[in-house]
Parts: C-alpha cells; sequence; structure tokens
C-alpha cells in the first residue's frame, strides 16, 4: 500500500521529486532519536502511516473525482512524513535525565509536538532560520502552509482548530484547484491513530530507561497489538497477549477501542461528505484477542493496574493549556530547586 501511493505521485515529476526530497531529509532527522522513552515517531512510523493511508484511499481508487487529486495527494504524503518532526526539536531541561521526567513532562511533550512541527515547516518559507534550528529541503513553496496545517491537525487537541481553518475557501484552492483540507486532515489524524503495533515499540529498552508509568502502558498497548487492517469499512484489530492476562486485558481492548471509535465519530461525517458517500467507516471497531506467550511473552507489571484503569476510564483528559501550564510551573520549580541545593 505504500507503493499504491508512491504510484500515484511518480506521474507527476515535480511533486515526486519534492516528496522524495522530504523523505531523505526525514531518514536524515530521524537517524539519532532524541526521545527514546516515547513510542517510535520517525520514519519508519511516517511510512506505516502512508501504508494505512493506502488501506483506506485503495476503495476510492476506481472512482477519479472522489480520489486525490495530484495536489492533494502531495500534501498528505508530505504531511505524513513531517507531523512528527517537532518530537526531535522540542527542548527540555538538559539537566534533567530520564528517570526525572514526570507526567507533566511527558504531556507537554505528546500534546506540544504537532505545533512544533507545524512551527517547523512553516519556517521553511522564512529566509532567515537560526543555524540550530531544523530545515527543511526545498520545495514548492506554495504547499508549505498546507502541509504545516495538516500536521498540526493530526494531533486531537490541534484537529478542531485545524477543521475550522479549512472552514475558509482560500485555505481550499492551490495551484488554481481545490483541495478538500478537511478531508486530508482527518485522513491524517485517523492513520496516524491505526499505527498501534509492536512495530512502534521496542521492549528491550525497558530494561535500560526508567519510563513513567504513563509512558508504559503505551508501550504496553502498542506490544499487544499484533495487527490493525482496514477491510469493507470496518477496522479490524488482532491483539495477542501474555499468559495470566486476565486482570488486564478487557482494560487494553476498552482503552483501543474508545479511542478509535472517539476518532470515528469525529472523521467519518467529513469523510461521507468529501466523497459523496464513498468513504467511511463503521463506527464499530472489531477487536479480537488471542493468548500466546510465545508472541507476547511480556507480562503487563502488575503495579501499573492502578494507573491502567484511571486511564481507560478517565472521561476528562487535561487540556492541552492546562498540561502546558503544569508544565511550566514544574521547570520553574525544578529551577527553584537547583538554585537552593
Amino acid at each position: 500500500m505504500l507503493d499504491f501511493l508512491f504510484s500515484k505521485i511518480k506521474a507527476f515529476p515535480s511533486l515526486f521529486e519534492d516528496l522524495l526530497k522530504i523523505q531523505i531529509f526525514c531518514k536524515e532527522l530521524w537517524r539519532q532519536k532524541l526521545m527514546i522513552w516515547f513510542t517510535n515517531h520517525d520514519y519508519k512510523h511516517s511510512e506505516e502511516v502512508i501504508y494505512i493511508l493506502g488501506q483506506i484511499l485503495k476503495p476510492l481508487e476506481p472512482y477519479e473525482k472522489e480520489f486525490l487529486n495530484e495536489h492533494e495527494l502531495f500534501i498528505l504524503l508530505s504531511s505524513a512524513y513531517l507531523h512528527d518532526i517537532g518530537m526531535q526539536s522540542l527542548k527540555i531541561d538538559n539537566n534533567i535525565s530520564i528517570d526525572q521526567l514526570t507526567t507533566q513532562h511527558y504531556n507537554y511533550i505528546r500534546k506540544k509536538h504537532a505545533e512544533e512541527s507545524f512551527n517547523i515547516i512553516m519556517r521553511s518559507v522564512i529566509e532567515s532560520i537560526n543555524r540550530d534550528e531544523i530545515h527543511l529541503p526545498k520545495i514548492d513553496v506554495d504547499y508549505i502552509p498546507y502541509i504545516a496545517l495538516i500536521s498540526k491537525g493530526h494531533s486531537t487537541d490541534y484537529y478542531d482548530e485545524v477543521i475550522n481553518l479549512f472552514q475558509s475557501k482560500e485555505y481550499n484552492t492551490i495551484k488554481n484547484r481545490d483541495i478538500r483540507g478537511k478531508f486530508l486532515t482527518s485522513l491524517l489524524m485517523f492513520a496516524d491513530e491505526l499505527d498501534l503495533t509492536r512495530n512502534r515499540v521496542d521492549m528491550t529498552l525497558l530494561e535500560q530507561i526508567n519510563l513513567s508509568n504513563l509512558s508504559k502502558i503505551h508501550w504496553f498497548k502498542h506490544y499487544y497489538t499484533q495487527k490493525i487492517y482496514v477491510s469493507n469499512k470496518t477496522i479490524y484489530i488482532q491483539l495477542v497477549f501474555s499468559d495470566n492476562s486476565n486482570n488486564y486485558k478487557s482494560l487494553f481492548e476498552k482503552m483501543i477501542r474508545d479511542k478509535l471509535e472517539e476518532q470515528l465519530n469525529r472523521i467519518n461525517k467529513i469523510l461521507a461528505e468529501s466523497t459523496n458517500g464513498l468513504l467511511s467507516f463503521n463506527n464499530k471497531i472489531e477487536i479480537s484477542s488471542t493468548i500466546n506467550r510465545y508472541i507476547s511473552n511480556r507480562q503487563f507489571p502488575i503495579e501499573l493496574l492502578e494507573d491502567l484503569k484511571k486511564q481507560v476510564f478517565s472521561k476528562d483528559p487535561k487540556p492541552i493549556k492546562e498540561a502546558l501550564k503544569e508544565y511550566i510551573e514544574n521547570k520553574k520549580a525544578h529551577k527553584r530547586a537547583n538554585a537552593f541545593s
């Protein structure tokens, strides 16, 4: 499916050339990951997102009007590569080690990176860029604002803001051609959400770094997810657990189902309206779970069970402004503590 979308953009040589520049740039940028305590956000994740986008868009292929035009395709693929580059730019105090990172630090990065990706992409159209800032390759600048916005919109925290911007006509035209900004944002947000499998974690790192409880929960969620695929307008998920997983198996099932079905409720109307009703998904996620100690030989730490329950049953996640405020207050407190130590 990666080849499917790439084969479409190859028909437009200048756009394909710019996309290859972005691909090469991302491979180099992610050569050394700065935040190894997060699940994988590098170019391999981007290419898995593109693979998932191929599954989602394949049914539209026979319909020329509803399928992506060359401008939409380039914007979407470029955004898939660039949407997480903010993870390689955000800074935390240099004197804080991984095992000292607080939940506020994690929340700050997890929520803020999409905005930072937007900022990096938009800076590429400014002539004066600081030496230490990330430099994007030179591509057709007309596409930059759209790539930046859609990259920002992949985050739930910014999705509604970006969708509202795309209500304006000026955001839906490029090169004298119409584009469907809300459609592209919804596609990227959901494909990114669907990259849930164990490919995004290296569980051997758990013995080398001291993760927060929240990150450990996310790592195990990915670890137990063996396969996700799209077929006949339905999302199918295969989970594989270790022995003695009865205490937490249903919790991970609910965690995954609730989040994805929440996102489906956000995007389904936009997908249908953007494609004359051809593209939408069943609102119910199909999840199958099995036990196989050879495939999943790691048991979820029992001491994290209460934290997992809080994550699953919490209906009021902190908004980004509150998370940022907590981060800033924690940062000030850390500096004050150092001043008196």
